[in-house]
């Protein structure tokens, strides 16, 4: 009850009132626990983070690892999207996603590769991860869309 009191005085003091009925609403009783691998569009700094985090794992769907990577290429326009992808260890994880078996996969993230490549701090770190090795193989790739 004190402390309801004085948080009610606290708000007076800031020139507003915080009213405690919607207390016991969040978050959103009953609702259920969401899916934490499922891709979806962010906003701020933690966008590509999550997306890496989501791809990085070994056990995802094809449906997820497509949705996540047409997502993340369609982030990098941004350049400071760029730098928090190779900042957080994006390159390394689109180098395995090369080798998938889905020509989808293996098309967005080499279209990631090439968006991270235009900027010198990308440039370089696709270089020092290898991927050229990688990428070079993709030229002889079955799908046309891969090439």
């Amino acid at each position: 009850r004190k402390k309801r009191k004085r948080r009610h005085e606290l708000s007076m003091q800031a020139g507003h009132f915080v009213s405690e009925h919607l207390k016991d609403r969040h978050p959103y009783p009953g609702h259920e626990p969401r899916d934490s691998t499922f891709p979806s569009t962010s906003y701020g700094r933690d966008s590509v983070p999550k997306l890496i985090k989501i791809l990085a794992e070994t056990n995802l769907s094809l449906e997820k690892k497509q949705t996540a990577l047409k997502v993340w290429f369609n982030m990098m326009s941004e350049q400071e999207k760029k730098i928090i992808a190779i900042k957080n260890n994006g390159v390394p994880v689109l180098k395995t996603l090369l080798t998938d078996d889905d020509s989808q996969v293996r098309r967005y993230s080499a279209r990631i590769i090439a968006s991270l490549a235009t900027i010198m701090q990308g440039r370089s770190h696709v270089f020092s991860q290898g991927c050229l090795a990688v990428l070079s193989k993709l030229l002889s790739d079955t799908s046309s869309e891969v090439r």
